[in-house]
């Protein structure tokens, strides 16, 4: 199966080159199932950004992430993404071959949100 994936970043001032990780959106274009991953350790955001209100960001992603798991479906990721460009933002879509989401998934989250 090919999957599309980008990287959820956030950026407290775009104009400095800092930003963080913050979740992954993947999505399976043939079958077109959406998932959507987060950071677990949202305490790094508040050492990251001392000014963020982390309960609120935490909610501005949950929201993201609703949003995509519903939408998503009958885009492109690299349609979806283009409406991201300010302190949260999606990378480039990359694309992976895989026998199964779930264990690429795993691959990804290890290389792009342990911190």
């Amino acid at each position: 199966m090919k999957i599309a994936f980008s990287i959820l970043t956030y950026r407290p001032m775009l104009t400095s080159l800092k930003k963080i990780n913050i979740a992954i959106l993947y999505k399976d274009i043939k079958n077109k199932i959406v998932y959507f991953e987060t950071i677990t350790n949202w305490d790094i955001i508040e050492i990251f950004d001392n000014e963020i209100d982390v309960d609120l960001f935490k909610m501005i992603i949950m929201g993201i992430k609703s949003h995509a798991e519903r939408n998503l479906k009958n885009c492109s990721l690299e349609d979806y993404i283009k409406r991201y460009n300010n302190e949260l933002k999606f990378e480039e879509v990359l694309y992976r071959e895989a026998d199964s989401l779930k264990e690429l998934t795993l691959k990804i989250k290890q290389l792009y949100l342990e911190i």
